[in-house]
């Protein structure tokens, strides 16, 4: 199994590149950031350590992360327009094309089959049911810590200061990351987790960005922060 996570690891970093050299392309100008890699990364990592926690293989939970998102890379074989239904319907679309390049390299057809499924119901932000399968439950909250946590706001950071279309006061931003309706969305994000161990991490997380911003804020506000808590631009 360590062997196709290293195949898969290796394909979806390449696809990740191709796709942030098209979008170069489209921008004519190079990019310094490639949210679709580091968002990725970050939820794998969060994969390992469910899988670990939930005792699934966490080779195969990796692999299905890993390609949680293949439809939402560019594919230059594809016209403009199919690209886009691709992206919009990426969690269906994803799970096909995943189980198809598993399939193209050997992997366990039974598998796949997991792995095409998992991709298949990780699209959204929140719901109201749980997953009880239990390698797309994992897929499921492994991509969701990754948009709630500390990496999460450096990631969405990351991503508009790359794209360069709009001006940035990080003061700001970071106060607006603690707005009310950002807030509810999180609690939101971190009630569809499927189980109490994701629940469990996504507070930490939560609270570990919180702080983050609060200290990053209150330094470039030159402020003393304590905990980081407290820091808003009230005077």
């Amino acid at each position: 199994m360590k062997n196709f996570e290293l195949q898969v690891e290796n394909y979806m970093i390449n696809r990740c590149l191709e796709h942030l050299k098209h979008k170069e392309k489209i921008l004519k100008r190079p990019l310094t950031f490639n949210y679709r890699l580091e968002h990725t990364r970050t939820a794998v990592a969060f994969a390992d350590s469910l899988a670990q926690e939930l005792g699934v293989d966490p080779a195969l939970a990796k692999i299905a992360t890993w390609l949680h998102d293949i439809a939402k890379c560019w594919d230059p074989s594809l016209s403009p327009e199919e690209n886009r239904l691709r992206g919009k319907n990426h969690a269906q679309v994803g799970g096909d094309e995943a189980a198809n390049y598993l399939r193209s390299i050997g992997f366990p057809p039974e598998l796949s089959f997991q792995v095409q499924q998992a991709i298949a119901t990780h699209a959204g932000l929140t719901k109201d049911y749980l997953i009880h399968e239990p390698l797309s439950a994992i897929v499921w909250d492994a991509d969701k810590l990754s948009k709630v946590s500390g990496a999460g706001l450096l990631h969405y950071l990351g991503e508009i200061l790359s794209a360069g279309n709009e001006r940035i006061d990080l003061a700001s931003f970071l106060a607006d990351e603690g707005r009310k309706e950002l807030q509810e969305l999180h609690l939101g994000i971190r009630d569809s987790f499927n189980t109490e161990t994701a629940r469990l991490r996504a507070d930490g997380e939560m609270a570990a960005a919180a702080k983050l911003r609060g200290q990053m804020l209150a330094a470039i506000l030159g402020r003393k922060h304590g905990d980081g808590s407290s820091a808003s631009l009230e005077p």
